[in-house]
């Protein structure tokens, strides 16, 4: 079927015209002859025409057929004469010769010529009527097409029928008012490019329209009544159209209004929405999709200049959508921007208010978020710059978005204040995407870490399936973990991870770290310190495997407490390996200003390597590569070794030159001074839970000491016994040269000394040697609380101390 062109509608008005026109010359042709009425027809462009008359009455002339022929349409200055141009109102007020029949029928008009060719020969029939003014227009070829035209007083009315719609028109010949309304059933296959997503045969289109046309109106052309008009212009679909694209179908409806005036299109407005009736799979519970889709903008386009249309490269498109389901809730975008277009070819599109908001979104069943274990998105707020290239997707952000997201290990709020992705079509598993976020009111689910409140900060890079990420994860001021980290398609995740942590006896990192420290090392208690770590961490996040290499710790500065024991200025320096099994540290550095247990002793220093399985402590070992301790004036040894936990520990301790003096202003008495220093081993017995002595022996380095006790309170109790007396006289001022001890500790905690002393007092008895043995028995874990309690400790130790006492 050959294709009906916009010039076609122009031509059937001024077929209308020519064929009055050859109605009416006609009859002059009957009259005066044929010479005049070809010079007259020439007027109008008619260059050959044929009659053949059928029957001629005063009430009815019939013409059997009528062939014109059309070259051109006729120019302004063949068809204007000296007087002046005929109006509208002057055409339409022209009367009707009286002479001319009731009725004039053409039954066969014939249209040829080069005008006309591109349609090929128009073949219809037209009946006049004048005394009742209307004229019918009926062509049967190329295609059916109907036009009558009435009047009735003042308002002159067009019905035109065709296979593609119906359409009304009428016109006020006093105000120029006029109005058309009509409907039309397009055939989606002439709607070039369109045809392949609309999947209806026919689109239903109403068109509905008013406005106004001066009855002064010069007819001097097609483009001056265009000139003169003004109106409203709405193109509505009549029924909805079923549109598929990329796996997604909808239904849309929608309409397009325009407004014209003096000839000029002013503004438009388009309008278009649906719902969705097909999407790809997603891993959303998702039951509805409504979408809207509108267009407005002011112009200033003549409707028969294209190229005016073409020469606009940006026109305004908005476009909103809801979606609900089990799954989304209160989902809805909006996007605001341009669709650019160079020469009737696409550019792109600029859409660079996009948001997107949702109540609630469930997230957990998406895979590719699978090891995240996010559970749900909340009060979502996402803002972005999309364009949309014919090769690709970009997306940006000019202001940041949000989220609260819930998962299995915590709840967060989630902010991104910038956004960058590229999404190329051909290939988008090399799409990119750069992005910052900040998480902040962590609420952590993971037994034992509730009381940890992290502020968490990155820097995001993706690119070929693979996430870049630096950040920050702040747990207090001067408490930061930084990491940069990377996780593969195959979900291998690599990080480089570094520790800083200024004060550890910071109050608010202690009200965090209380809680995870009660439930690991409950009667751990830091006070000081400073902490730094580095290391690897390794891992597969689908199969929960990891580990840590090249890890390296440094501790300074150190004062804590355990149980009742509390050390001060402690510094460990450390490299370790990890892994879900066990602890591995190699060249560690200890050292430690002082331990105090009752006594004090320090500094300590060793080098230590050791491995901790975390399931099972008493397979721990540890080797100790080199030490020194100071205790007391002198120094302790212990064998340079390796240990085993899970086997009964024996470790001879060596005691070198412990100054006895030191040990008593430790141990403070007013009854009892003493000097001199000791040595010897006592042979340790560790098993796991019992420390245990089996005849330790110490004895007084040369040259001896000095002894005083205060034995007043024996001089009371001996009486008359000499011996005991003397006993009492020798202790006040006694010089030993030797001094040795038997050294017991069971697994009651009881202590047993058996001291030997030889020596003298100068004032008794001119200085006689006396021998004397000893034998103590005490409740060693009693004696350190009560010289612990007697000394000045901390509260926290004091508290534990009173605490088990009573």
């Amino acid at each position: 079927m050959p294709d009906i062109k916009p010039m076609l509608w122009r031509l059937l008005a001024f077929t209308g015209s020519v064929l009055l026109t050859l109605v009416l010359f006609i009859g002059i042709g009957l009259l005066i002859g044929l010479s005049i009425a070809n010079r007259e027809l020439a007027k109008v462009g008619i260059e050959d025409w044929s009659i053949s008359i059928g029957s001629l009455s005063k009430e009815r002339v019939v013409i059997e057929q009528l062939s014109v022929t059309m070259n051109e349409l006729p120019s302004s200055s063949t068809s204007n004469s000296a007087a002046s141009p005929l109006t509208i109102k002057k055409l339409l007020n022209t009367p009707v010769p009286s002479w001319l029949p009731e009725r004039v029928i053409l039954n066969k008009v014939t249209l040829k010529g080069e005008l006309f060719k591109q349609y090929s020969p128009l073949k219809g029939e037209v009946t006049l009527n004048t005394k009742r003014p209307n004229l019918s227009l009926n062509l049967s070829n190329p295609e059916a097409l109907a036009i009558h035209l009435s009047r009735d007083d003042s308002i002159l009315s067009v019905d035109i029928e065709h296979n593609l719609g119906h359409f009304n028109a009428n016109y006020e010949l006093i105000s120029g008012e006029w109005n058309i309304e009509g409907s039309a059933k397009v055939p989606t296959e002439q709607l070039a490019q369109a045809s392949e997503f609309v999947k209806n045969e026919r689109i239903a289109l109403l068109l509905n329209a008013q406005g106004s046309l001066s009855p002064e109106t010069k007819l001097i052309g097609a483009e001056g009544l265009i000139n003169a008009t003004s109106g409203k212009f709405t193109l509505k679909l009549q029924q909805p159209v079923n549109v598929a694209a990329s796996g997604v179908t909808s239904v849309a409806d929608g309409n397009m209004r325009f407004n014209v005036k003096n000839g000029v299109i002013e503004n438009y407005d388009l309008s278009l929405s649906g719902n969705l009736t097909q999407w790809p799979a997603l891993p959303l519970e998702i039951s509805t999709v409504k979408w809207q889709l509108t267009s407005q903008d002011s112009l200033a386009l003549e409707p028969l200049s294209y190229q005016q249309i073409l020469n606009k490269t940006a026109w305004p498109v908005q476009l909103s959508a809801t979606v609900d389901g089990k799954g989304v809730s209160a989902a809805r975008i909006t996007m605001a921007g341009h669709f650019v277009q160079n020469d009737a070819q696409f550019v792109r599109l600029e859409l660079p208010k996009t948001n997107l908001s949702a109540d609630r979104i469930v997230v957990h069943s998406i895979a590719a978020i699978s090891p995240l274990k996010l559970n749900t998105l909340s009060d979502l707020a996402f803002n972005a710059d999309i364009t949309l290239e014919s090769d690709k997707l970009m997306i940006s952000s000019k202001h940041p978005s949000s989220f609260f997201a819930e998962s299995e290990f915590a709840n967060a709020d989630f902010l991104i204040p910038t956004f960058f992705a590229e999404i190329p079509f051909t290939a988008p598993e090399t799409a990119t995407a750069n992005l910052t976020t900040e998480v902040n009111n962590v609420a952590i689910k993971v037994a034992g870490f509730q009381s940890l409140k992290p502020q968490l900060s990155h820097n995001i890079h993706y690119k070929n399936g693979r996430v870049d990420a630096e950040g920050t994860i702040e747990l207090a001021q001067g408490a930061a973990f930084n990491h940069s980290s990377t996780l593969t398609e195959d979900l291998r995740l690599t990080s480089n991870i570094d520790i800083n942590i200024h004060d550890l006896a910071q109050a608010d990192l202690q009200a965090q770290l209380s809680p995870l420290i009660q439930d690991t090392l409950p009667l751990l208690t830091l006070n000081k310190g400073t902490a730094t770590a580095g290391f690897r961490l390794s891992g597969n996040l689908e199969t929960g495997k990891w580990s840590i290499d090249e890890g390296d710790a440094n501790l300074q500065s150190i004062d804590a407490i355990y149980d009742t024991t509390s050390v001060a200025n402690a510094n460990l320096s450390t490299q370790f390996n990890t892994t879900p099994e066990r602890l591995s540290f190699q060249q560690a550095s200890l050292s430690v200003g002082s331990i105090q247990q009752g006594f004090t002793i320090g500094p300590v220093e060793a080098e230590l390597a050791g491995v901790i399985p975390f399931k099972n402590l008493r397979n721990s070992t540890v080797q100790l590569n080199s030490h020194s301790i100071k205790a007391l004036g002198g120094s302790v040894r212990i064998p340079e070794q390796t240990y085993k936990f899970v086997n009964e520990i024996r470790i001879p301790i060596v005691f070198e030159r412990i100054n006895l003096g030191e040990l008593m202003r430790q141990y403070p008495s007013n009854r009892i001074a003493i000097d001199g220093e000791i040595s010897g081993t006592i042979p340790l017995v560790w098993d796991s839970q019992q420390l245990t002595v089996e005849k330790g022996y110490l004895s007084a380095v040369a040259p001896g000491g000095h002894l005083q006790v205060d034995s007043s309170a024996l001089r009371s109790t001996v009486g008359s016994n000499p011996s005991l007396k003397t006993l009492a006289s020798v202790l006040e001022d006694f010089y030993y040269q030797e001094l040795s001890s038997v050294v017991g500790y069971d697994k009651n905690g009881e202590l047993t000394l058996e001291l030997q002393l030889n020596g003298y007092n100068p004032a008794v008895e001119n200085g006689r040697k006396v021998k004397l043995n000893v034998t103590l028995e005490e409740d060693l874990p009693a004696l350190i609380k009560g010289i612990q309690l007697s000394n000045s400790v901390s509260d926290v130790i004091r508290k534990r101390i009173q605490q088990r006492v009573n």
